[in-house]
């Protein structure tokens, strides 16, 4: 007597999930600035995204550009990292350039910034 092999079949439903997107700001912005400039995109992709934003552990010392200061967005703004050194130095012409070799290793607060992230994203 041959034996009788039984496929079972088991199906899995998933229920879809959106895509969720962590949001860092930029130096001297806030949450609200970055949310304001991806109002398009979020309109767009809300249906498939889930957008968290967060803000920045440390207080910047420059506002932000005079575009988003006349919309009413208010300090603190916000900072990931504090650059120990001015990038810039000045030329004979009266520009400025970038030293782009000496800005490596010269900010503070990275790992801070990577354990509130981890924290964050853990919460979640």
């Amino acid at each position: 007597m041959e034996a009788e092999w039984t496929t079972i079949k088991k199906v899995y439903t998933v229920e879809p999930r959106k895509l969720r997107i962590l949001c860092l700001h930029g130096y001297n912005n806030t949450s609200d600035i970055m949310m304001y400039q991806m109002q398009n995109f979020i309109n767009t992709m809300g249906d498939l995204c889930d957008f968290s934003f967060i803000e920045g552990i440390r207080n910047a010392k420059e506002a932000p550009i005079k575009y988003f200061v006349d919309r009413g967005i208010v300090p603190p703004y916000k900072s990931w990292m504090i650059n120990k050194y001015i990038p810039y130095r000045n030329m004979p012409d009266g520009t400025q350039e970038v030293a782009i070799s000496k800005t490596q290793a010269n900010f503070e607060n990275v790992i801070e910034s990577i354990y509130f992230i981890i924290d964050y994203m853990n919460r979640q």
